[in-house]
This record gives C-alpha cells, structure tokens and sequence, in this order.
C-alpha cells in the first residue's frame, strides 16, 4: 500500500457473443467489510448477467452461479456491488454478438 493506505484489486474479462466468461477469483481474506465493485461496458445489442458463487471455482465440480439481484438480464452499462462474501464472480452474456468488458474491484487486497 502507499503508506498504510489499503489498495484495491483490479480484473477485467471481455466476453464475445452469447458465453461467461472465466471465474474471477476474489479474496474471503480481504479486509472487512468485504466490498466489492462490478462494473460492466456492454457491447452493443448485449444482454448480460452478472453472477457470483459461494463454490470453490478450482474444483472438477462445477460451481452453482447465483444471478445478481440488482444486474440480471440489463441491456446497459452498470455499476454494482457485491457486499456479502462470494468466493468469484463471472460475466454471462445471454444475447448479442458484441464484445462486453466486465470489470471487478476488490478493496483492501
């Protein structure tokens, strides 16, 4: 940190077409409260969700994703947050052949 001030994390994806993209992986250890922020710059013609899961992401298992109540199925772009703990968080795009650029902050890592 620059002197003692705590410093935040920052990931992007970019997901084409009807897909998710990747996990992002996010940090349980990170300072409380836990705050995050997701942003998203839809492409044109997109329709998205974000979604978050409580499963480890690293697993043969699949993890269960869980529609964020306040960015499911939007045609804009947003800014969200996510203030209970999830262990990653992803982009799906449901509609559109346009690039869409998800972006999340973590604070405190």
């Amino acid at each position: 940190g620059y002197g003692g001030v705590l410093m935040a994390k920052r990931m992007s994806v970019t997901v084409t077409g009807t897909a998710a993209s990747a996990a992002i992986p996010l940090d349980l250890n990170s300072n409380s409260p836990f705050n995050v922020s997701l942003w998203v710059d839809v492409g044109a013609g997109c329709t998205y969700t974000i979604q978050c899961t409580s499963d480890p992401t690293s697993t043969s298992t699949p993890a269960v994703w869980i529609d964020h109540s306040d960015a499911t199925a939007l045609t804009v772009d947003c800014a969200v947050g996510l203030a209970f703990p999830a262990t990653a968080v992803r982009l799906n795009q449901t509609a559109g052949a346009a690039a869409s650029v998800f972006t999340v902050i973590q604070q405190g890592i």
